[in-house]
């Protein structure tokens, strides 16, 4: 962009900012407009129009202008009474105008002459038909929200009931505090994550998940409120209206539950018990046990089950109860009697909603404990030979290698045991499975049990002041505490539980609507949220590490104080890790404050608005960060040969000695090393702002334009104390140049004019923001409705949004590891022999402490680095849509749409899109050339850098392979580049809805979509300029999702024994249906890497199959393979349940040397799919009807009612593994196996 350009902006947002307060403004209420004309079709100027809440009797009148038009917005969604009076005509009303979240509903009115007093009733229906406006959206209305069977009682599990709407998450996680799986939601081809939400108009968003390189955080949502205080919401899927911005898909709006003039209120409880539960589909394939103490029982029960006696555990029950309460406001006289202290029937109403959720989870399992013989070093009867790492010397028959001798016995000497070692021994569980002598899995835990508690509070007080003055405020919070059993089969000491894991959310709005006059309405609204998410691990922090014997010097300086996490990698068998991971903690606070006018004149409803939001994100600490000392064991020390672990010794024997190993290669995510990790916490900050006008003409009574234009400006996000990096210096000199200037020219090209290096914010003139600002998000929106006839609109509409932000500029430099060298010094023998206090004293020479941006360019030398784009530029995504609107009998809506979109600029590195490209690799050239001349490649010569890289001893030696030299920046390992503009989606569909309005007892919607979804997010090979076009990944051809409440015709007053008596009625009446059924196409399968695309792998019965079984051939894609090695097999498994390979003649595929040849064939193909399912979830409702305010449901409800898995895709990641191609149902399905919920709701 010129710079004259950016010069100018500063006016442009000035004068549209003077037409309003630069704050927030997105409507969640509702608006009504329409024209009064008199019975030859002239307008009626100046009519008194009179707007009435049933709920709460509180009126708002307009007047109609010069063309007769009128409109009223924030209108709260529910029912209204609409009158309209004019001088010398009969005053006309209706009472069946129904009003929905975020919508514009027309209502016309043709008044008939005659005098005022005279009242004639407009019998016509609630509008169903858009005629005023473009936008598109589905609203899920109060009927469906209360009456559908709702797993986890989570609203917005709904979503995907309106059409352009798949869901991507696990569909196993849909409890209302499973946030990060209920956001991933794409909206018309838009990516997962990329959405906004709306609570009551207000920012409902969190920030979170950022990764381990601060590049990169997910958007969230916050606060997600239970079923019975939500009053609708409305999935947003086209909004051609200026004031909805900062969404890369939709908007989800929520309108909380206000009260009304009659108290109303409910008590709950919704219960599942496993009992009434089916199993899934892979334990029910276990079928029963053959042999053994609990012969003819299942094999995987859907209880757990005790592994030694068989008692029955329990399984897992859930309850999620509370209750609703609403009404007017009065404050009595407390011990005085009389009239109320206050008296707010006519202009004050309240909500309070308090629900609860708790689940038990049961859990058992086996783990690996040292032997009784072997807590005390005694390996005698442990079937290994282990030996002592002090007699480590030369082997004289094998040069290079090195030998030991035995320990004495097979037993560690007492005076040889580390005190640290024997602590950590003694915090393991005593054996209680099998023999004195079984090594594994000889211990079993029963009693391990998971907990999820969970409440919810809302509260909303609506208050009219006067007749032009309106308010409300409406406060939130809900929490989660989940104490998990923990994977390690662990207790005391060693357990890893999160406990607990706390999502935790706090909101308040309060909300100012003012009539200013007849024709302009003034809101004002401030919003606050508040998320946190964390992992506290109270079971195992804080911790004083002396108290296992360790230094105090190690104990006090550590990042964490918890209990050091304990790796193990033993070649003779698995042993689950010991001791906790790490706790952290993200909270996003997000602040606005709003303001926006509503104006009508003629045929024009203006708005002028603008919006501020101000995010700050905490983030500390991580699960797998090590804060507090990983160490990971293995034989290492005890083996015979110690460069061959598979000569005997055994781990928990290195960890008796105190002897752990700096590269073992741990489980648990301990990783490859013995270290402690220093991971500095992050403040991040930054605003948002936005200006918009928006002009609905009303053109002529059947042609409506919505006409809007709005501009934003995110900040670049700054850390609060500069904890931030600003790019890398891709074209600056680096400090090492002089030093290395002189090397070969054929070995190292790049030493010549040696660049790179990591930049920081606030330093060497570089600005706080981790990018520089995008000042050029300008968005034009455009609607056209038309009334074709009364039943008949045409709809069509254009819109450019830009996403939310939620990238960082990385924090390398500001965390550290410290890294392990626990053996002697001077090479050799030296090198596998411990020191004497290699685990009470871990890091003699103290933790290294982070470098911050003192070193500059330095930084992280001959480590692998991440940096984002300095440059980087806000994506944008344009949406376009062109339909009809039929009305149809029956109260039914069909509407049929093109809806397209074309997301741009998409950033690498995006956790819903693509990883980020290695700069720091050899050119495609390069790599031909290895192909005819491996040798100059593989040659090792002279090391520029030896010496200068001492953070990786590979390439700090003497000499390197010419190859790692050859890369652009050979003073680093791998350099990914976060953030590059070169993503794109481009999306179309048709769209279809079938809309039944509740009328004879039935509501509901059909929704289908036939879409494609064609993405360029991400580079085949990292030598790639450009990103690979293909289908993505959450792409879904066919979608067609039914959901229906019908309430069945039985009982007094229906079709079906109708003049029962009462005792009959409750007994025959009150029955209600209720189904959600839905299909999605198969998620295409990703192609391998290893391997080129070169026949179609489709085959013609794709099977499910367990690879396991002895005999089996089945597979779910062609798996024959031309291997390297110049044969043609597939792997299939033999009579004696082996996978073996055998010749095919058939290839799909050809694997590729991976380290030689770049990758040529797509991610993946849009005709090759994983399987799909159509589910159902139905309720069976039965309501006792006591009084006309009384009502007692109860109701039967089961999710996934046939029990139908859906599962995931075949193994296809690699063409080399024996399982490639071959789709193992035992490996567990997607969705729930069938559940029962019973509810219980008094309803008053």
């Amino acid at each position: 962009m010129a710079p004259s350009f950016y010069r100018r902006v500063p006016a442009i947002l000035a004068a549209v900012l003077c037409l309003t307060i630069s704050s927030f403004a997105q409507e969640s209420r509702a608006t009504l407009t329409g024209r009064v004309g008199d019975a030859a079709g002239a307008s009626v100027p100046g009519a008194k129009v009179s707007i009435k809440n049933q709920q709460t009797n509180i009126t708002i009148d307009v007047v109609t202008g010069d063309e007769g038009n009128y409109t009223v917005t924030a209108l709260q969604p529910g029912r209204y009474t609409v009158s309209v009076e004019a001088q010398g005509f009969k005053r006309a009303e209706s009472d069946m105008v129904e009003l929905f979240t975020a919508s514009t509903a027309t209502f016309d009115v043709s008044l008939e002459v005659g005098q005022v007093g005279e009242t004639i009733t407009v019998n016509a229906d609630a509008p169903l038909l858009e005629a005023d406006s473009a936008s598109r959206g589905q609203v899920i209305e109060n009927a469906r929200i209360t009456e559908l069977p709702l797993v986890g009682r989570n609203p917005i599990n709904l979503a995907s009931l309106a059409p352009g709407v798949t869901f991507n998450g696990n569909p196993t996680f849909n409890r209302p505090f499973d946030n990060g799986d209920n956001v991933n939601f794409s909206i018309n081809g838009g990516l997962n994550r990329h959405n906004d939400f709306l609570l009551d108009g207000t920012p409902n968003n969190a920030i979170s998940d950022a990764n381990a390189t601060r590049t990169v955080s997910s958007n969230n949502i916050a606060f997600v409120p239970s079923a019975e205080a939500t009053e609708e919401f409305k999935i947003q899927t086209n909004s051609y209206d200026a004031q909805f911005g900062r969404t890369g898909g939709g908007t989800i709006n929520i309108t909380i539950k206000s009260g009304g003039s009659d108290y109303h209120g409910s008590v709950y409880e919704f219960a599942r018990r496993y009992q009434l539960n089916a199993n899934g589909f892979a334990n029910n394939s276990r079928g029963t046990l053959a042999s053994g103490p609990f012969a003819g029982q299942e094999a995987s029960p859907r209880f757990t089950r005790d592994q030694l006696t068989g008692e029955n555990l329990g399984g897992n029950d859930i309850d999620q109860y509370g209750f609703v309460l609403s009404g007017p406001l009065r404050i009595p006289r407390f011990g005085e009697g009389g009239k109320y202290f206050y008296n707010g029937r006519e202009k004050t109403f309240f909500l309070f909603n308090a629900e609860k959720y708790r689940e038990i989870l049961p859990g058992q399992g086996f783990s690996t404990v040292p032997t009784l013989l072997e807590r005390s070093g005694n390996f005698s009867q442990s079937g290994i030979t282990i030996y002592d790492p002090l007699t480590t010397r030369p082997d004289p028959n094998n040069p290079g290698q090195f030998i030991r001798d035995p320990f004495p016995g097979n037993i560690i000497p007492a005076n040889r045991i580390s005190v640290v070692g024997q602590n950590i021994v003694n915090g393991f569980s005593l054996p209680n499975v099998g023999t004195a002598t079984q090594r594994f899995n000889n211990f079993y835990l029963s009693e391990g049990q998971g907990t999820e508690d969970f409440h919810s509070y809302v509260a909303r007080v609506d208050h009219t002041f006067s007749d032009s003055q309106r308010m409300f405020v409406r406060f939130v919070n809900n929490r989660r505490d989940s104490f998990a059993f923990g994977g390690n089969n662990r207790v005391g000491l060693g357990i890893d539980q999160q406990g607990p894991l706390v999502r935790e959310n706090y909101g308040v709005v309060i909300d100012s609507t003012t009539t200013l006059s007849p024709t302009s309405i003034l809101n004002v609204r401030f919003g606050f949220s508040r998320f946190l998410q964390a992992a506290f691990r109270q079971a195992s922090s804080p911790f004083d590490a002396t108290s296992l014997g360790f230094s105090q010097a190690f104990s006090n300086t550590r990042p964490v104080s918890i209990v050091p996490r304990i790796g193990f990698n033993d070649p003779a068998g698995g042993i689950p890790e010991f001791g906790s991971r790490n706790p952290n903690s993200n909270i996003t606070n997000t602040f606005s404050v709003p303001i926006y006018l509503t104006k009508i004149t003629g045929k024009h409803t203006f708005k002028f608005g603008g919006e501020y939001r101000r995010f700050q994100v905490n983030q500390s600490g991580g699960s797998f960060n090590f804060g507090g000392g990983a160490f990971c064991f293995t034989n290492q020390f005890t083996a015979r040969n110690p460069q061959n672990l598979t000569t005997g010794g055994a781990a928990f024997a290195d960890l008796l000695l105190g002897t752990p190993s700096n590269n073992g290669n741990c489980n648990g995510n301990v990783g490859n090393a013995t270290q402690v990790e220093n991971l500095s916490p992050t403040t991040f900050q930054w605003g948002y702002y936005a200006a918009y006008v928006q002009d609905d003409i009303k053109v002529t009574p059947r042609l409506t334009l919505n006409l809007g234009f709005r501009y934003d400006y995110e900040q670049p996000p700054v850390e609060r104390f500069n904890r931030q990096n600003r790019g890398f210096a891709i074209d600056q000199t680096n400090p090492l140049a002089a030093t290395v200037r002189n090397a070969s020219a054929t070995d190292c090209p790049a030493c010549a004019n040696l660049t790179g290096g990591l930049l920081f914010t606030d330093v060497g003139g570089q600005p706080r923001g981790a990018f520089e600002p995008d000042r050029n998000n300008f968005q034009p929106r455009v609607g056209v409705a038309y009334q074709f006839n009364d039943k008949t609109v045409l709809r069509g509409g254009y819109g450019l949004f830009y996403f939310p932000s939620a990238e960082y500029g990385g924090s390398t430099g500001f965390s550290v590891i410290t890294p392990y060298t626990g053996t002697l010094t001077g090479g050799g023998a030296n090198q596998f022999i411990p020191r004497a206090d290699a685990f009470s004293n871990p890091f003699p020479s103290g933790l290294v402490q982070p470098t911050g941006s003192s070193l500059g360019q330095l930084t992280s030398l001959g480590s692998n680095i991440t940096f984002s784009n300095p440059q980087r530029r806000i994506p944008y995504i344009h949406q376009y849509s062109a339909g009809i609107q039929r009305e149809l009998p029956f109260r039914m809506k069909l509407d049929v749409s093109y809806v397209g979109s074309r997301s741009r600029g998409i950033l690498t590195g995006d956790a819903q899109g693509s990883g980020p490209r290695n700069l720091n690799v050899n050119s495609a050239e390069q790599i031909a050339r290895f192909r005819q001349d491996p040798t100059f490649f593989n040659a090792n010569v002279a090391n520029p850098f030896a010496g200068l890289l001492p953070g990786n001893a590979a390439s700090n030696g003497a000499t390197i392979q010419r190859q790692r030299l050859l890369v652009p920046f050979p003073e680093f390992g791998s350099v990914s580049f976060v953030g590059e503009n070169v993503g794109r989606l481009d999306y179309n569909s048709l769209q279809a809805s079938l809309e039944k309005r509740l009328s004879r007892g039935l509501v509901g919607v059909v929704s289908y979509t036939f879409s494609k979804n064609i993405g360029a997010l991400g580079f085949l090979n990292d030598q790639d300029t450009e990103p690979t076009r293909a289908v993505v990944d959450f792409d879904s051809p066919h979608v067609l999702v039914v959901s229906a409440v019908y309430q069945l015709p039985f009982g007094r007053g229906q079709r079906f024994f109708g003049d029962v008596g009462r005792a009959a009625n409750l007994l025959l009446g009150g029955f209600e249906y209720s189904v959600i059924g839905s299909y999605r196409s198969g998620r295409p399968i990703n192609l391998p890497g290893n391997a080129d695309l070169i026949a179609d792998p489709r085959i013609d019965d794709p099977s499910l199959s367990n690879q396991n079984l002895a005999g089996t051939t089945a597979t779910f894609i062609n798996n024959c393979v031309r291997r390297l090695n110049g044969t043609t097999t597939q792997f299939v498994t033999n009579a004696s349940g082996q996978r073996v390979q055998q010749a095919c003649t058939n290839p799909a595929f050809a694997e590729r040397n991976t380290g030689n040849t770049l990758r040529t064939s797509p991610l993946r193909l849009g005709n090759l799919r994983e399987p799909t399912a159509t589910t159902f979830d139905m309720s069976l409702n039965k309501s006792f009807v006591f009084t006309e305010s009384v009502r007692f449901q109860f109701r039967l409800e089961a999710f996934n009612v046939f029990n139908t898995p859906l599962f995931g895709g075949p193994s296809s990641g690699n063409a080399s593994n024996n399982d490639f191609g071959v789709l193992n149902p035992n490996n567990g399905q997607r969705n729930i196996p069938r559940q029962v919920q019973l509810g219980f709701k008094l309803n008053f």
